[in-house]
């Protein structure tokens, strides 16, 4: 037992090390690539530390707010050693780029440990340390990173069991329900490792074919309503008339409830031929699950019974055949190649590694497919990663994240490289070799592409023109930045420690004081970026609703830095 602790302890430091070497260039510098809604966590964490306490971040329920205490308290003993704003700085990126992957590293060894050999484990770990480049731009976002520790660590929790739900002890069923419960409050996206790990697929097949086989009308007309409303909510979603705008975007008929109705009809019509036969030990499993899932959601409960001003996220677009189609043909491959190679204004290098990320995502999918058929426990894997693409399928039309939506198959990408290792272990050397060559190849793409992104961001004076633009304001004593530009707020407003707060043009996510104080200054900053708004001949400005009267304004970079006295 010690010698086992021992070789974890090991294993952990060198795949730590190993982290930190494929993140450690962003520390210095790693903030640029924090935009709007990756600097979010990171001015919550600030908040934290003065006292405040909310479940969400700044009214917005995208990701619920659980690791950005422990950033807090990170960065507050961080800064007690070194308290400058390099300090503040480097507590904040440490964390960033050193403990939120170490964790998800570890905890990505540790699942792959149960589904592969000590080797393939090691394979896993590997290609989690040094990660994605699509992940390393949203590196600041904590719930990210909570989702990483969280969902191997309930695929570790079903590792041993062909179904967690029917097979495990009531005690780890509710530890399971209170984890699943806690995570899908911090990311709706665990949903898809809640439904792979907790639904017994096998016996859901089953029932599935006996569904379509109905018996007596009753059972026939249920699912001849079933098909009707899933074509209603094809037409709808597909080919649904528009019925008004709002701020400009076309509005549809909702087509929601039909997938809500259908669900309930097969619900009801399982429980009209299973009625008989479910036994009280399932009853039981499913009231500790449902008691375990609502404990862990207490957070998200108490702050929707409490004084609440969140905003829920709806759809940003409508759907149509033609975006359907795109979709399949164009944008699920651009989404994938982002995830994997990072956005294309950051995808510099073009050498002969650039197709290994996807060479060894290709042949991880295959193993996974082929160990599978004779290994069940890895069937949630699979079941995984399959709800992972349909979910982005399904939620790609409510905004414009793109790659971001197909960041839950992330765990499972890595575990694959592990499950390839171990399928090829007993073809020969020359296999091992191959795969060996392959994860070293797409490993070292990602290093490369790393040290030419931060290269030609520190060239292109990325990194200069943000501490230009905040000190230029704190030295004209404002204190608070009106911005035409969204991306930039919320990382300047990071940046200046909130001195000043930086808002934009529009209603977006960010510190609620920033938005109070835009609408009640009478001196502000003002910073022109996009071109789109120019004062007229008498230099007034209208922003915000409000008219400025601009002094004389001063340029860094491509931005245009003035101080307006409301008029």
């Amino acid at each position: 037992m010690q010698a086992s602790h021992l070789s974890n302890a090991g294993i952990f430091i060198l795949l730590a090390l190993a982290t930190i070497a494929a993140h450690a260039i962003f520390i210095p510098v790693g903030y640029y690539f924090h935009d709007s809604d990756m600097s979010v966590p990171l001015l919550f964490a600030e908040h934290v530390r003065k006292g405040e306490w909310s479940a969400f971040y700044f009214q917005q329920s995208y990701g619920g707010t659980a690791l950005s205490y422990l950033r807090a308290l990170w960065v507050a003993i961080y800064e007690h050693f070194n308290p400058t704003h390099t300090g503040y700085l480097k507590g904040h990126m440490i964390f960033s780029y050193c403990v939120g992957p170490t964790l998800a590293t570890w905890f990505s060894y540790m699942c792959a440990k149960r589904y592969c050999s000590m080797a393939g484990a090691l394979v896993a770990g590997l290609v989690t340390a040094v990660s994605f480049q699509g992940m390393i731009q949203h590196c600041g976002d904590d719930f990210y990173y909570a989702f990483f520790i969280a969902a191997p660590l309930l695929l570790m929790m079903a590792s041993k069991t062909q179904s967690f739900f029917l097979e495990s002890t009531r005690n780890r069923l509710a530890l399971g329900g209170i984890l699943c419960g806690f995570m899908f409050y911090t990311f709706r996206g665990f949903l898809i490792y809640i439904l792979a790990v907790m639904v017994p697929w096998k016996q859901t097949f089953a029932e599935a074919r006996r569904l379509l086989a109905p018996r007596g009308g009753l059972e026939k007309t249920g699912i001849g309503l079933v098909y009707f409303l899933l074509a209603l909510y094809l037409y709808l979603d597909f080919f649904g008339p528009v019925i008004g705008d709002y701020k400009g975007r076309p509005v549809k008929l909702y087509p929601e409830p039909n997938l809500t109705i259908v669900a309930a009809i097969i619900l009801l019509l399982e429980l009209k031929i299973r009625y008989k036969s479910i036994s009280l030990d399932f009853v039981k499993r499913a009231g500790i699950f449902i008691a375990g899932f609502a404990t862990g959601f207490l957070p998200e409960i108490f702050h929707r019974l409490g004084k609440n001003d969140t905003i829920i996220l709806g759809n940003w677009e409508t759907n149509s055949l033609m975006q359907a189609l795109d979709l399949l043909a164009n944008r699920f491959a651009m989404s994938v190649r982002q995830l994997l190679l990072g956005h294309e204004i950051y995808n510099i290098y073009n050498g002969i590694l650039k197709n290994t990320p996807y060479l060894l995502l290709i042949f991880g999918i295959w193993a996974l497919l082929r160990e599978s058929k004779r290994r069940p426990q890895l069937l949630p894997v699979l079941i995984a990663l399959v709800l992972g693409i349909l979910a982005f399928f399904r939620v790609h039309k409510s905004g414009a994240g793109q790659y971001r939506y197909l960041i839950p198959v992330l765990p499972v990408a890595a575990l694959m490289a592990g499950i390839l290792w171990d399928h090829v272990y007993k073809k020969g050397l020359k296999y091992r070799i191959l795969v060996a060559l392959l994860v070293a190849a797409a490993c070292s793409y990602q290093l490369i592409q790393r040290q030419l992104v931060m290269k030609s961001t520190i060239q292109l004076g990325k990194i200069d023109e943000i501490s230009r633009v905040v000190d230029y304001f704190k030295r004209n004593g404002v204190r608070v930045v009106i911005s035409d530009e969204f991306f930039q707020s919320n990382h300047y407003t990071f940046y200046g420690r909130e001195k000043p707060f930086f808002v934009s043009t529009g209603r977006i996510w960010g510190p609620p004081e920033g938005f109070e104080l835009a609408n009640t200054e009478k001196r502000v900053g003002i910073l022109l970026t996009t071109g789109k708004l120019r004062p007229d001949a008498g230099r007034r400005l209208q922003i915000r609703g409000r008219s400025f009267q601009l002094g004389e304004c001063t340029g860094i970079y491509n931005n245009k830095l003035c101080i307006g006295v409301e008029t």
